[in-house]
């Protein structure tokens, strides 16, 4: 229904009132010359209804031979509209100009939309999509979603199993499924050793498979061999197996950092420019400079689930030509504890921490630190082969 009222909006209709003569005729003989009425109705010797402008144009033989007599009493929709406003010349061509505008923007993508990603981000498959054509401001019609698909799975090499593009009005939906990938299968059947990843004093063997060749206490080297993988039968024979386990030791770990007296880089001067952003078209509000870095921020029109392809770019452009040093010892301490932080938290990766001794002088940090962890790595036995 909301459709038919646009459609008589567009086209314009009238409410008219008929009285005299006789209205039960002049109703049949509108239907005769296809002359559509509705919201008939009849107040004391009146008849009130409503039809479009161009049904009224011919309703003068109807209103003959009836012999009643029609008068309007409302003119409603664009025509009348625009009759009245026919000397506005701007207003004419501003409303023609905002219909030709909606028109051409209806043809084109203005958002892009993914579904179905769980360890490829976003922003990756957008960038690849976008390569491909598939970006806001892009024309619909020229957008080939088998050809687009096909390519994208070729450009992302066995990491999606499936990648479509569905056009919705002005929307492109991106449904992509990530490619499972297959388990790995360890290998339990390759005669191997169980050495030592680095010195210490062994705490916990736990044998799998093979024969142990050291007991908790022991003290061990980078290399020594700790399970062996070969085994000694009951009838006195030997055989090789995949030997398998966990050795634990004791180790000590040592840990330092300084301050690096390096060069830093400060900010020299510094200018923010802005620009309207829309369907990936930038037009800068003054000009741009062309030195130093440059850092973009954009504003986007959104709604509550869809970021819309207009708004303002804020473009930060800063040069850096000015060096100093860093003086405070304050700063220098900071910046070495957070090297020490990150060297900790790689050297001490899969520890236990038993005990520590941190000592710092000035900027600089050491620690000495006693830690459990699991020592043994697989070491292949290569068997030559008659």
């Amino acid at each position: 229904m909301s459709i038919i009222r646009f459609l008589r909006f567009i086209f314009g209709y009238v409410e008219f009132c008929a009285e005299g003569g006789f209205p039960e005729r002049f109703i049949n003989l509108c239907s005769v010359y296809h002359v559509r009425l509705w919201d008939v109705k009849r107040v004391k010797d009146k008849l009130y209804a409503k039809t479009m402008l161009r049904d009224y144009k011919n309703i003068r033989e109807a209103v003959r031979r009836s012999g009643v007599k029609t008068r309007i009493i409302k003119k409603t929709g664009l025509p009348f509209f625009t009759f009245k406003q026919r000397k506005r010349v701007g207003l004419v061509i501003g409303v023609a100009a905002a219909i030709i505008t909606v028109s051409y923007l209806s043809t084109m993508i203005w958002t892009v939309s993914v579904s179905g990603n769980e360890n490829i981000s976003d922003e990756q498959i957008l960038n690849v999509f976008s390569s491909l054509g598939v970006k806001p401001g892009a024309k619909r019609r020229d957008i080939n979603a088998k050809e687009i698909s096909d390519e994208a799975l070729k450009i992302f090499d066995g990491d999606l199993s499936f990648a479509v593009v569905n056009l919705n009005g002005s929307n492109a939906s991106v449904e992509v499924r990530e490619s499972v990938p297959a388990p790995k299968i360890e290998d339990n059947e390759t005669p191997c050793n169980i050495v030592a990843s680095e010195d210490g004093v062994v705490t916990k063997v736990q044998l799998y498979s093979g024969q142990e060749e050291i007991k908790s206490g022991s003290a061990v080297l980078k290399g020594n061999l700790l399970i062996s993988g070969v085994k000694t039968n009951q009838d006195k024979t030997e055989s090789l197996v995949h030997a398998a386990g966990n050795v634990y030791a004791e180790v000590e770990k040592n840990i330092s950092s300084d301050f690096e007296n390096l060069e830093f880089c400060a900010a020299s001067r510094e200018k923010i420019r802005y620009a309207l952003y829309f369907f990936n078209v930038k037009i800068p509000l003054g000009g741009v400079p062309d030195y130093g870095e440059k850092y973009a921020v954009s504003f986007l029109a959104s709604t509550d689930k869809t970021v819309l392809p207009m708004g303002i770019i804020r473009v930060r452009s800063t040069e850096y030509n000015r060096d100093f040093s860093i003086e405070e010892e304050s700063c220098r301490e900071l910046l070495s504890a957070k090297k020490y932080t990150d060297l900790c938290r790689s050297e001490l990766k899969n520890c236990k921490i038993i005990s520590s001794d941190i000592q710092k002088n000035g900027s600089r940090l050491s620690g000495a630190y006693k830690c459990e962890k699991q020592i043994g790595v697989e070491s292949e036995i290569f068997v030559e082969k008659n």
